[in-house]
């Protein structure tokens, strides 16, 4: 984190977050000058890896002051999740227990009660400053990071109409392009994703990307687009509206208030613009 950028160089970190014990945490680094260029470093050894939580936090924190954003994978705001009482003006489905509006638009995991749970306690300790923040409630240590932000790579792929189970998919990126590992699905899956949204990618060497990777990668790309390339705020509060009632899900668009500063990639058109080269750091 310590490289010479040039001073129009704006950089971002894109973070697959995991839980500490399968060390499948992925961090990607997007440089670019602000031109069509955009440089995609794959960080493999990093503390987020590892199971020592004081270093993995003191580097969550190096990755907060050296850049001007950082996208991660893992419910930051969960709006109230457990207590209910006076979140939900129209609270009658089970999930509203356990999920956020956007995970249940997006087929997303529940931040409580299912696999995720144990990175979205991690995340909070990461936020959290126990010498600063005695009047904040753990789960709102995230507000005073006004440069991090929430996305959900697979909701983007839901979003783009684009998505297929990738999951534990791994591909090749050569000088001629993107290659599944083998012939599995999963693999060929990812394959078609990457050329779906990096169809523009070169390596000088050859790398392999596993799915965990490749997520940080969509989340480092979507912190250099602007805003006519992504769903937020409003449009993305619609949006999730508009996604539980086609489900049957009889609520409000009051009921429907996206997560704070989160976003999704909603136009490939800037993206197929960009040339990237992937590198491993």
């Amino acid at each position: 984190m310590s490289e010479s950028l040039s001073p129009k160089t704006e950089k971002i970190y894109g973070i697959d977050l995991s839980g500490s014990s399968t060390k499948k945490t992925a961090v990607v680094m997007a440089t670019t000058d602000g031109g069509c260029h955009v440089t995609l470093t794959i960080i493999r050894d990093h503390p987020l890896k590892k199971t020592d939580e004081k270093e993995s936090k003191k580097y969550f924190k190096e990755l907060l002051r050296d850049s001007s954003k950082v996208y991660i994978d893992a419910p930051m705001d969960v709006q109230g999740l457990p207590y209910i009482r006076n979140i939900f003006h129209s609270c009658g489905y089970t999930w509203q227990f356990t999920k956020r509006p956007v995970d249940q638009a997006y087929n997303g995991l529940p931040p409580f009660a299912d696999k995720i749970g144990a990175i979205v306690t991690r995340l909070m300790y990461y936020l959290y400053d126990e010498n600063q923040d005695h009047a904040v409630p753990i789960y709102r240590g995230f507000e005073k990071y006004k440069n991090l932000y929430e996305t959900y790579p697979a909701g983007t792929l839901r979003q783009l109409g684009i998505y297929q189970n990738y999951k534990n998919g791994r591909v090749i990126l050569d000088s001629n392009g993107w290659h599944p590992e083998d012939a599995e699905n999963h693999h060929v899956a990812l394959c078609g994703l990457a050329n779906a949204l990096f169809r523009n990618a070169g390596t000088r060497d050859t790398l392999k990307i596993t799915e965990d990777e490749f997520d940080a990668m969509i989340c480092a790309v979507t912190g250099l687009l602007d805003d006519g390339s992504k769903l937020t705020g409003n449009a993305l509060q619609q949006e999730i509206h508009n996604r539980l009632r086609k489900k049957k899900y009889k609520l409000g668009l009051r009921d429907c208030l996206p997560p704070t500063r989160y976003e999704l990639i909603n136009d490939l058109s800037k993206i197929h613009g960009w040339k990237f080269t992937v590198l491993e750091g």
